[in-house]
């Protein structure tokens, strides 16, 4: 009883956080299959666009501003946990003997490890979640006078 009562808290850790992964990577898969069937549409029947409509205009209504601040960045939080883990993982090996150094040991691990997991997520939600039309409408480089 005594052991499931500590475990509460890091399950309920687990749950919150894969439903955050989750639905982050879930909104991303949605918003990349939209755009794609909406070019697939265009592509098969062009005249679909109003005149003098641009493509870019038309896919601009699901794009996710990268520069716009997210509830959370995923990279940045995986990092940390990293961090977290690191230090707890040095800080149970300097201790040595003990209950509490193999607790703060091992815990320091699972945070490593679940930092690495939420940094690889993260990266994939950022690239999912990117439009790719934004980077074709750059301007070329100016030729040197």
């Amino acid at each position: 009883m005594e052991s499931s009562l500590i475990l509460l808290p890091l399950v309920l850790v687990l749950v919150t956080l894969l439903y955050g992964v989750l639905y982050a990577l879930i909104r991303a898969w949605l918003d990349y299959r939209f755009r794609m069937a909406l070019l697939d549409r265009v592509d098969h029947n062009p005249h679909l666009l109003a005149p003098g409509e641009d493509l870019s205009s038309v896919l601009h209504l699901s794009e996710m501003d990268p520069q716009a601040p997210t509830r959370q960045n995923y990279v940045l939080t995986g990092l940390l946990i990293i961090c977290i883990g690191v230090g707890c993982a040095l800080f149970g090996r300097a201790l040595r003997v003990g209950e509490v150094a193999v607790g703060t040991y091992l815990g320091g691990v699972f945070c490593f490890i679940l930092g690495i997991v939420l940094v690889g997520l993260g990266g994939i939600i950022r690239l999912a979640s990117r439009n790719p039309i934004s980077r074709l409408h750059t301007k070329p480089p100016s030729p040197i006078p």
